[in-house]
This record gives C-alpha cells, structure tokens and sequence, in this order.
C-alpha cells in the first residue's frame, strides 16, 4: 500500500475513534486498519451486508446504508456498472457493491449519498437505467452466485492456482503476476510464491474473481483435491 492510501487509512482510524464510520473497505484495508486501531486500543465494530466480507464498515455504531435497485430490461455486467459509478467520480468507500438478484439489479451505498445517486445514475454503457430505493430486507434470501470448480494441484501456492484455472504454462502465468494481472485479498501481488487457505478471494484479469473453497481430500499421486469457486455476476 502506497503512502497516500496508508495516510488515508490513519485519517479513517481518526473517524472511527470520534464516533463516525470508515466507509466501506477492501479486505487489504481491513487488515491495516484492523491493526492500526487495535494498537491505539480503539473499540469499533465491522458492519457487512449480504455475505460481502469483502466490503465492510468499521464504526462504533451501525451506520447508515441504502439499497438502491437499477430498473433497466438491459443485461448488465458488474463491470458495466462499475464503470458508471466511477464516472462520477465518487469515492469507492461510498459503494458496498452491486448486486445481481433474481433478474434484478441492486446498489448499496452510504446513506448520505442516497440522493445524489438517484438523481444522476442515469446511464450504463449504452442503456439509459432508474434508480429506487429498495428495503435493506428485500435482499434477505440473496447469497452471491458462484460455481464451484475442482482443481488437481500439486500445492497450495497461487502460481499454481492461476495454472490451474488459466491453463497457461509457469512462465506464462509469472508474466501475468508481472503485469500485475493478480490480485491477492485486494493487493496487486507480483509473485505467486503465497500460499492460499480457505476463505481466501483473489482475481485475475479478464478470468474472474474466485474464492479459494476446501480441501477435498489428495489423489494417489499425492495431488491436492481443492475447491475454487468463481463469482458470476462479474
């Protein structure tokens, strides 16, 4: 993490200790602002919605979240819809994440940028798209969508992960840890040499974001049976 963003994280930490919220953070975030208010013994408490681990809200109090749906008949990507909020030049730490449930499209936002959003979301790629406000409940049943894939590997280190699901040879796949291709707990990795354990989520560019399942057992080779599963609203 570069200075500037580390700086920003030390000003969160301020917010929080005065009683106000951090925004939603990656799972990299997490785990520097984590250790940054247990160290200066700051109590806080992590806020999650609808199995998102990996965007959260540190704050002493629950904070303020809306839910917004996107009505459009247009099939939407997640990265389609990325693209939009960021060309308005909004702050990440304002969007949790979208959404894609039962032929529906959903945002949830901070609270205070509820209005802003329903006046201007207006456009994804070529659609034009309206906004509502939903009820935080009407997404009690949603799980995020993913397909579980099993992998033969020889260990659990990333570079072979990536093998794995790419089909790309060593050297190919150290070029694409190169190119920053990879990212790791939302951190751009440039070796592979990590070992990953369940829970883990990772990405690879123009594959997909995946989450590291269980160990299924080995083959008589001595293979290890791993679960992977991919995110699909992607």
């Amino acid at each position: 993490m570069d200075k500037k963003s580390h700086m920003a994280l030390i000003h969160q930490m301020d917010q929080i200790e005065r009683g106000k919220s951090s925004g939603f953070l990656n799972l990299q975030e997490q785990k520097i602002l984590k250790q940054l208010l247990d160290k200066n013994h700051i109590s806080y408490q992590v806020y999650s919605y609808f199995g998102h681990q990996d965007r959260v809200i540190y704050s002493k109090t629950r904070p303020k979240v809306s839910l917004l749906e996107i009505k459009t008949d247009a099939l939407l990507t997640h990265q389609m819809l990325l693209g939009s909020f960021f060309s308005l030049q909004l702050d990440s730490k304002i969007l949790g994440d979208f959404i894609q449930y039962e032929n529906r499209y959903y945002m949830y936002v901070d609270a205070k940028y509820k209005d802003y959003l329903l006046e201007n979301f207006r456009q994804v790629g070529r659609y034009s798209v309206t906004l509502k406000v939903a009820h935080l409940h009407d997404l009690d049943d949603y799980q995020p969508a993913l397909a579980s894939h099993i992998l033969l590997v020889s260990s659990y280190r990333l570079d072979h992960i990536v093998s794995q699901i790419t089909g790309f040879s060593r050297s190919k796949v150290k070029e694409l840890f190169h190119e920053e291709w990879i990212r790791y707990m939302d951190e751009t990795v440039l070796t592979g040499s990590m070992n990953v354990k369940e829970g883990d989520i990772f990405s690879i560019r123009k594959f997909g974001k995946y989450q590291v399942g269980e160990c299924q057992g080995k083959t008589k080779k001595n293979r290890i049976i791993l679960e992977i599963r991919k995110y699909l609203f992607e």
